[in-house]
């Protein structure tokens, strides 16, 4: 059983890669070099190190950050949290290329057995100024780039405006990519904002990336505090703005975008790595299965810490041992083959309007769990009601077996049975 990929011409032990994760405290080069140090231990595949931006600013030594960061919760229960946001200013938040280059130099240096890889920011910046970025980091002894164009942050800003003397754009120029591709020989991963579009690509640009990397945080709005003045939650002032997204809730999403993309003609010939809202084990071996050639763990830090990384391995070993795979490529994109452009063509969905569809594979029933606590009337359904003796019955007529009554119930009083 193997579990090796090759990903941008590097191989790697395993699919699971650290993405560019922005730490959220200070840096200093040498706590910052053991923490990947650390990462690297855990059997990870491959290291992105932090995105930087090409703009020498700061002290190369250290580096200092401000923002706020709040848990969104779903709403549902206390602590029940879907996703989390940070608001702060990308520039000077993420670090220097002064920064990175230190910071990539000593990784390197003490990292040899997991592959390093370099992440710019290559919508913000002259565009020299991010070719030479690449060119130095290069020297250092990175083994692939990705050029990140999905800072949501940045994405906020005016397309083409300056500020400071400073360039901001919404996607990266075909000199740009193709400068890098010239100049470092390396392979390249273009990591693209959420939703966009392929097409609004140059042609031209696909001659020189070897990847494409899907997605990263969405740009959503905290809601306002609901105490006067009715302004922020963050704290910090009253005042704020559209901000990054993270967490759990985007994992669908970046499904969606990777199943797509995989089908696109443009992107036949190129790795996919997908990143947002990977958080289980299991999630990998999804993303797996709808074609990506390797999985970005971003999220799954945030809530579960690097340990998550030997977790993930070992369930990806044990599937492919139940399954009998012995290499990664008998199973990837397997189940694309199963996804149809609408639910209208699938052909066990169809039924006459006159008469009950006779194709739904279960129904519902309840229990002697059940106490009576009438959450499961409250809800969209018209197959549950009382009986002459308080008994929550299901009506066979109605039911269509969604199992929507077995998700809320508090006792787990339903259970779900299937039609021979």
């Amino acid at each position: 059983m193997n579990t090796n990929v090759v990903w941008l011409g590097v191989n790697l032990k395993n699919p699971i890669i650290v993405a560019p994760l922005t730490l959220v405290s200070h840096k200093r080069i040498e706590e910052h070099a053991r923490h990947y140090e650390k990462i690297a231990k855990t059997g990870v595949g491959a290291i992105i190190v932090e995105s930087c931006i090409p703009i020498e600013y700061g002290d190369a030594s250290i580096s200092f950050t401000q923002n706020d960061l709040l848990p969104i919760e779903s709403g549902l229960g206390k602590n029940q949290f879907m996703s989390f946001t940070i608001l702060g200013p990308s520039y000077p938040n993420v670090c220097s290329i002064k920064y990175a280059m230190v910071l990539i130099k000593e990784i390197c240096s003490r990292i040899t057995d997991t592959p390093i890889i370099g992440s710019i920011v290559v919508n913000f910046g002259e565009e020299n100024d991010v070719i030479n970025a690449a060119k130095n980091m290069v020297k250092l002894g990175i083994k692939g780039l990705e050029l990140n164009c999905s800072c949501p942050n940045i994405l906020t800003m005016q397309n083409g405006k300056k500020s400071n003397n400073i360039v901001y754009r919404q996607s990266p120029s075909l000199n740009i990519v193709k400068s890098i591709k010239e100049h470092t020989g390396l392979g390249i991963s273009l990591k693209l904002a959420p939703g966009y579009m392929l097409s609004s690509l140059d042609n031209n640009i696909f001659k020189y990336i070897d990847g494409i990397t899907c997605s990263n945080a969405y740009v959503g709005l905290m809601p306002p505090s609901i105490d006067p003045p009715f302004g922020s939650q963050f704290g910090r002032c009253h005042d704020w703005a559209y901000s990054g997204i993270y967490g759990p809730f985007e994992r669908l999403l970046t499904y969606a975008s990777l199943a797509k993309i995989k089908k696109d003609p443009c992107c036949q010939n190129i790795n996919l790595s997908v990143v947002g809202g990977i958080v289980e084990e299991k999630h990998i071996v999804e993303s797996l299965l709808l074609g990506a050639d390797t999985i970005q763990i971003s999220s799954a830090v945030f809530w579960k810490g690097f340990r998550f990384v030997k977790r993930a391995v070992s369930f990806l070993e044990q599937f492919m041992r139940k399954n009998y795979f012995n290499s990664i490529s008998d199973f990837k994109g397997k189940s694309l083959n199963y996804i149809l452009s609408s639910v209208a063509d699938i052909k066990n969905y169809s039924h006459e309007y006159e008469v009950k569809p006779e194709n739904h594979l279960s129904e519902m029933t309840v229990t002697d769990k059940c106490t009576g606590c009438h959450n499961c009337l409250d809800m969209c359904c018209l197959a549950l009601h009382e009986d002459r003796n308080g008994k929550i019955v299901v009506n066979k007529d109605l039911c269509s077996g969604c199992g929507w009554c077995q998700v809320i119930c508090p006792v787990g009083a339903f259970i779900r049975y299937n039609k021979e």
